[in-house]
C-alpha cells in the first residue's frame, strides 16, 4: 500500500510538472498570437492607406498622363523608398537642431569672452587694491615711526624739564 502511495505521489508530481509546462506554453502562445494580431492590424492599416493613396491618385490623375506619371513616381517614393512627409519633417528638425546648435555655440563663445573679460577686470581691480594697500601700509609705518620719534622727543623734553 505504501509503495502504491509513493508511486501515485510521483505520478501526481510528474503530472503537475507537465500541467505547469503546458500552462506556460499556452501563455507563450497566447502572447505570440496577440503580437501577430497587432502586426496583422498594422499591415492591414498600411494596405488600406496604400489602397486609398492609389485610388486618390487614380481619381485625380487618370485623365492626364503626366500627372499620372508624377503620381506613380510619388507613390513609389513614398511606399517603396520611404520618402514621406515625415522625412521632410525630419530634415526640418535636423535643420532646427543645427540652428539651435550654432546658436548655443555662439552663446558659449560669448559667455567665455565675458568670463575672460570679467576675470581680467577682477585681476586688475585686485592688483589696484593690493597696490593701494601697500601704499597705505607704508604710510602707516611712516606714521608709526613719526609717532615713536615724537613720543621719544616728548620724553626727552619731559626729562629735561623735570
Amino acid at each position: 500500500m505504501r509503495g502504491e502511495y509513493k508511486h501515485f505521489t510521483r505520478v501526481n508530481q510528474n503530472l503537475a510538472l507537465i500541467v505547469e509546462d503546458l500552462r506556460l506554453r499556452q501563455e507563450g502562445l497566447t502572447n505570440e498570437v496577440k503580437k501577430m494580431r497587432n502586426i496583422l492590424e498594422k499591415q492591414e492599416g498600411e494596405k488600406k492607406r496604400f489602397k486609398d493613396d492609389v485610388n486618390e491618385m487614380c481619381n485625380t490623375c487618370l485623365t492626364d498622363f503626366k500627372k499620372l506619371k508624377r503620381g506613380v513616381i510619388g507613390l513609389h517614393k513614398m511606399w517603396v523608398l520611404g520618402e514621406t512627409k515625415e522625412g521632410r519633417i525630419e530634415k526640418d528638425s535636423v535643420r532646427a537642431y543645427e540652428t539651435n546648435r550654432r546658436h548655443f555655440e555662439n552663446s558659449v563663445k560669448c559667455l567665455k569672452n565675458k568670463i575672460k573679460s570679467s576675470a581680467k577686470n577682477h585681476k586688475e581691480k585686485n592688483s589696484r587694491i593690493i597696490q593701494d594697500n601697500v601704499l597705505l601700509i607704508d604710510e602707516i609705518n611712516l606714521l608709526r615711526m613719526e609717532k615713536h620719534r615724537l613720543t621719544q622727543k616728548i620724553r626727552i623734553q619731559n626729562g629735561e624739564a623735570g
